[in-house]
């Protein structure tokens, strides 16, 4: 498949806000050596579940950003990141398995980041980055070919 004219301005668009949108305990594989085409051939095979994962982890972030104290906007959160990590490209999810020992303290690490309301921590700018990736990850879906 082609991109568009547009297709490789639209991805360099969409990495220089990765590093701001990725969830805590994330990784991101790409250095800068990917090439736009590596990008398209990912999401040729998965606009629609990528937009669709944006669209929930915006919703959850949202949500938890409304009422930080409950828990089940948080575990909620929890589940949309997982997802949106599993429909970025060249990424890693961190975050300890359930299973580890390492789970709970770093469940209440990331608990903490949302109760505590501090400068410097999740906000609505947050909110506004992720749309404007969706936006440009939903215009770069009209650009493919």
């Amino acid at each position: 498949m082609e991109s568009g004219n547009l297709a490789p301005a639209l991805i360099r668009e969409l990495r220089s806000l990765r590093l701001n949108v990725l969830p805590p305990y994330t990784i991101d594989h790409d250095e800068g050596e990917l090439s736009a085409q590596e990008y398209v051939t990912y999401y040729c095979s998965r606009f629609s579940q990528s937009i669709a994962a944006t669209d929930d982890y915006i919703s959850r972030l949202d949500s938890l950003l409304h009422d930080r104290e409950s828990m089940n906007a948080f575990d909620q959160y929890l589940q949309a990141r997982v997802c949106l990590i599993e429909n970025t490209p060249f990424c890693e999810d961190t975050f300890p398995p359930a299973s580890s020992r390492d789970y709970v303290s770093a469940y209440e690490l990331l608990r903490n980041v949302f109760t505590r309301h501090e400068r410097g921590q999740f906000s609505g700018q947050d909110l506004e980055m992720l749309h404007h990736y969706r936006s440009i990850l939903a215009s770069l879906a009209d650009h493919i070919e």
